[in-house]
């Protein structure tokens, strides 16, 4: 609920025919402020830390866990699978 809070660009898609969660993040606020800012550069890895995050807890039960990451447009795809 935190991409709503943060009024962020999303698409989030829950397929129980294919046991499929996705969440397309077309536009990361967080991120997009920081590229936005003229006195400094982002961290060149500042999206690393999702799937840093989330990955081992989806995997720990047993999904799979993939996401695709755009950091230079601040977007990104995370994909969580049933086994």
């Amino acid at each position: 609920h935190s991409l709503n809070e943060e009024a962020a660009d999303f698409t989030m898609i829950l397929d129980e025919d294919k046991g499929e969660f996705s969440i397309d993040l077309h536009k990361c606020p967080s991120k997009g402020m920081l590229l936005e800012l003229k006195h400094m550069t982002p961290y060149h890895s500042y999206c690393d830390h999702c799937p840093a995050l989330y990955k081992p807890i989806a995997e720990g039960l047993g999904y799979t866990y993939t996401s695709e990451i755009d950091c230079d447009n601040a977007s990104c795809k995370i994909t969580i699978k049933k086994p």
